[in-house]
């Protein structure tokens, strides 16, 4: 196992690099404790902002690309998404899309409050 002073020397080193696939898979989680480190000075906060927004929006476009392209892959049938789920989803969003999006957004602004 690494020990503190193992760990500290390595986000000092490479924390830049290994921010950015972890902000690719988690942006927010993520942006929390990278934020965090570089207020201790482990990490550049200029750094960080950059990696962090560009990581998050390059996963948002990944799982875009896959919802969008994806469909008939094996990977959507792993997941429970059936031809007659995928139908019913997209006449939703169809109907109620930007409700939807709206709900979605404004939950996680409500959840931010919490966080505070």
């Amino acid at each position: 196992m690494f020990g503190l002073e193992t760990l500290i020397a390595l986000i000092k080193a490479q924390g830049i690099w290994l921010l950015i696939p972890a902000s690719v898979i988690e942006g927010p989680i993520v942006t929390v404790v990278a934020a965090y480190l570089a207020s201790l000075g482990l990490m550049d906060i200029c750094a960080v902002t950059i990696v962090v927004i560009l990581g998050d929006l390059a996963g948002d476009l990944i799982f875009y690309g896959a919802g969008r392209w994806g469909s008939g892959a094996r990977w959507m049938a792993r997941l429970g998404l059936t031809e007659e789920r995928l139908a019913n989803l997209t006449s939703h969003f169809l109907d109620r899309g930007p409700q939807t999006l709206f709900f979605g957004k404004w939950t996680h602004s409500v959840g931010a409050a919490v966080l505070f």
